[in-house]
């Protein structure tokens, strides 16, 4: 992986170190192929290596420090999943083995449309409704099946803590979808002043949206 030494200083005004907007001020593709010698490093020189985070807490505390652009993230081939150190889940690899990848904080792994693995920025790419990378054949149009909002603009969700199903209301009727297939259903919630986990909620605790800040989800 060529290195880039040059440094950047960013300010975040709350405690989240990887905001929606944090990485905006890149001209960084939705989707990256996957290249070196293992074809597991899946990063490219839009982004500097090591960039300065400024954090400001709610009593107005300003600290600095020096964060890496990218992360490890492990393709585990028995569970048939990628997972951070976090244990947030981050897509799958097409290799059916156990391989460690390069990644921006901000994208996931899942195969492409080549038989090969690339990285995707979250809210891109097949976990998101969006076609798979490296296509050489026309791909059918998402589906355009979404959440039915209610009147109030929230929506009717409910997700198994022990596991891995969601169900929601769908054009009026009900759904149950996976919590790593939510992001083609429902949309990123634009007030991220109360949110856990994958969802954010308005004053009475109503589902608003998904919560942009958590990559992805915890399996």
């Amino acid at each position: 992986m060529k290195m880039v030494y040059k440094i950047f200083a960013l300010t975040l005004m709350t405690s989240s170190a990887y905001a929606a907007d944090l990485y905006s001020q890149y001209s960084t593709p939705d989707s990256i192929g996957c290249t070196g010698p293992h074809k597991n490093v899946c990063t490219d020189t839009t982004r500097p290596d090591d960039i300065v985070v400024q954090y400001k807490d709610a009593y107005g505390k300003v600290t600095m420090q020096q964060e890496p652009s990218f992360e490890i993230v492990t393709c585990i081939g028995i569970s048939d999943k990628c997972i951070d150190n976090d244990r947030n889940y981050r897509g799958k690899s097409i290799t059916g083995r156990d391989v460690k990848y390069v990644v921006f904080k901000d994208f996931y792994i899942y195969p492409g449309g080549d038989g090969k693995d690339w990285a995707y920025k979250n809210g891109t790419g097949p976990l998101f409704g969006g076609a798979p990378a490296g296509n050489t054949v026309a791909t059918p149009a998402a589906t355009s099946v979404k959440a039915t909002p209610t009147a109030n603009g929230t929506y009717d969700i409910w997700c198994d803590p022990q596991g891995d199903n969601c169900d929601l209301t769908i054009d009026g009727g009900s759904d149950q979808v996976s919590r790593a297939r939510l992001p083609v259903y429902v949309p990123l919630a634009s007030d991220t002043s109360n949110c856990t986990m994958e969802f954010c909620y308005n004053s009475k605790q109503d589902v608003i949206g998904l919560n942009p800040d958590y990559h992805l989800w915890k399996k």
